[in-house]
């Protein structure tokens, strides 16, 4: 056991401050990189090029098959216990599943894309689909290796990567683009934000190697794919629902919504409200391998406190970032142009869901962590289809599209995770 001021807690506070500090960092060079971007191309063609990013980062999702959540709850065990041929032969399998299932996953997207587009849809983010099919196995693969980097305690690295090193060179990229040409269009949008992943998965590849156990050199490999497969489906099936829950008020006002300008204010708004989901996700990553070893040492009163302690923490997080958001939020939305002023209300809205996402984040990872899958996916896909339904069918004639969906988006993503929050509960009750 620790105790307080010991080395070990001294260095898992300087963590989680380290990863605050990165997750705030990361969201000013974004929010600056996507403020040039809307500046640049308008509402419009900025809802247009956010909503080509947002369906190719849902593929992406379902490409890694979950075996890069997996890997958060494999590896450290593996490298505990010392079974360097199963950790050995999980990495080589993983990575050729995940490279040919990206690989062949583009292939049929280009094809079905280019046969189901029409002409007159040369405009429309189809049209810039194509392109960033292209870029698929690259950030499949970079979303492997930092959950492996994670796993090897390199979760400050990895973050730096992934957080800052991205964007700033989306940043720089955009930066430089702007001073080349005079007509930046949403495919130089695409092709910077797609290079950008290039640049990441070069240095995520040499941190993995670097950082890798020596002793992964053995000869030979032991496997067991038809339980990585399955439990990595159970994860990525969580993860692909989650992941078209927290795209949806974007993916209904780009695909359903005639009216474009309206999905380039609410991406103005998710890129705003985002810096909760780029903490929950950072904090969670942080946790994950923490929380790994806590179940398998079945030590439920530090489990308990783990959870309780990290819900603390960002609820004191979430009431700073609410302060700011309702006072200042219209005047950093005006950051992106004058034509995003409109949605401060349907951020504030957004803001509140995702403080309770934040503050309950841990809570599925702990239930799929504990083999409740079904239980995590029940949830998540009755919950999801009930808020996408009420936003495509459920009038609110009072208000403006962004903040109607912005509305329903709230209702479902807060039942969702309290509903998660009081499961965990339950589940600790029954086994403390």
């Amino acid at each position: 056991m620790h105790l307080p001021g010991t080395p070990r807690q001294s260095e898992e506070t300087q963590s989680r401050v380290f990863v605050t500090a990165l997750s705030f960092l990361s969201y000013g060079i974004l929010i600056v990189a996507s403020g040039l971007l809307g500046r640049m191309l308008g509402a419009k063609e900025f809802g247009i090029y956010s909503t080509a990013v947002a369906v190719c980062m849902l593929i992406t999702t379902g490409a890694t098959l979950g075996l890069e959540k997996l890997a958060l709850l494999e590896l450290p065990i593996y490298f505990r216990t010392q079974d360097w041929k199963r950790a050995r032969g999980y990495l080589f399998f993983s990575v050729t599943v995940i490279l040919a299932t990206s690989v062949v996953l583009g292939f049929i997207i280009y094809a079905a894309v280019w046969f189901m587009m029409t002409p007159n849809e040369s405009d429309t983010y189809l049209h810039y689909l194509l392109v960033m099919v292209f870029f698929l196995p690259v950030i499949t693969m970079f979303m492997f290796l930092l959950e492996v980097c994670t796993a090897c305690e390199k979760f400050i690295s990895s973050t730096l990567v992934y957080r800052v090193v991205v964007s700033g060179a989306l940043l720089l990229g955009v930066v430089i683009w702007t001073r080349v040409t005079t007509n930046f269009s949403v495919k130089d949008a695409i092709l910077i934000y797609g290079f950008t992943w290039v640049i990441g998965l070069v240095l995520m590849l040499a941190l993995a190697l670097k950082n890798l156990p020596p002793q992964l050199r053995v000869k030979g490999w032991f496997m067991e794919p038809r339980r990585w497969v399955t439990e990595g489906i159970s994860f990525v099936i969580f993860s692909l629902v989650m992941s078209l829950f927290s795209s949806s008020p974007l993916l209904v006002l780009g695909l359903n919504i005639p009216e474009k300008s309206n999905s380039g204010v609410m991406s103005a708004v998710l890129q705003i409200g985002g810096l909760l989901l780029i903490v929950s996700t950072a904090t969670t990553r942080l946790y994950a391998p923490k929380m790994s070893k806590l179940l398998a040492d079945g030590d439920t009163q530090a489990q308990r406190k783990l959870l309780r302690q990290r819900g603390l923490r960002m609820l004191a997080l979430s009431l700073v970032f609410m302060v700011v958001v309702v006072f200042f939020g219209q005047r950093i939305l005006g950051l992106f142009g004058n034509d995003f002023e409109c949605g401060a209300m349907a951020l504030i809205m957004y803001s509140i869901a995702n403080c309770v996402n934040l503050i309950f984040a841990f809570a599925p990872w702990y239930l799929q962590f504990r083999e409740k899958h079904r239980l995590v996916l029940i949830v998540t896909i009755v919950c999801t289809a009930l808020t996408i339904t009420a936003m495509v069918f459920a009038p609110l004639p009072a208000v403006r599209d962004f903040e109607r969906v912005t509305i329903w988006y709230s209702i479902g993503l807060c039942l969702m995770f309290v509903v998660f929050r009081v499961l965990v509960f339950l589940d600790l009750r029954r086994i403390a």
